[in-house]
């Protein structure tokens, strides 16, 4: 067993992944979150109504700035709504309380995201799983990444903060 532990321990070793979990630790660990966030907003949609209802605002409105804007008004208030999100993660990483709140906020964004899909879903069937596939989430991509290499870079600062005070 022991043989087989060092084995093990050794393979790992030669293709670094111990390594590059270590260096990743924190992107690894907010991408879980993230991804958590999704699972549960899309399973507790059907069960909370006032997740249920929140999905239903959020998609009536993405509905609508879309049917009713042009490209360049769409593009811009994404971008601006997404910079408010980026702006609130830099914030709190500028503080030690970042190393809590930012992945707290990452966590509810992905939960955010996985109520909208779950209500998609509940309210549209298979048509809800196309428009998610074909509209929602890949409009939702580069802000997701973004948002998650952000809250790193804050989780880090707000790592270096707590390290400096102690």
């Amino acid at each position: 067993l022991d043989t087989l532990r060092a084995f093990n321990h050794e393979f790992l070793n030669k293709l670094h992944i111990i390594e590059g979990l270590r260096e990743n630790g924190i992107i690894i660990t907010l991408t879980f979150l993230f991804v958590f966030g999704i699972v549960l907003g899309s399973v507790f949609c059907g069960y909370s109504d006032s997740i249920l209802a929140f999905s239903k605002s959020s998609f009536a409105n993405f509905i609508d700035v879309r049917a009713t804007s042009s490209f360049i008004k769409i593009f811009i208030n994404s971008f601006l709504y997404s910079l408010i999100y980026c702006g609130v993660v830099f914030i709190s990483g500028t503080s030690v309380v970042g190393t809590i709140l930012v992945p707290t906020i990452v966590f509810f964004k992905g939960l955010s995201y996985g109520a909208v899909c779950g209500f998609m879903y509940l309210e549209y069937s298979l048509k809800g799983i196309s428009f998610n596939a074909l509209i929602y989430i890949p409009s939702s991509i580069i802000y997701v990444f973004s948002l998650i290499i952000f809250s790193r870079e804050a989780t880090n600062f707000s790592l270096s903060l707590a390290k400096l005070f102690s």
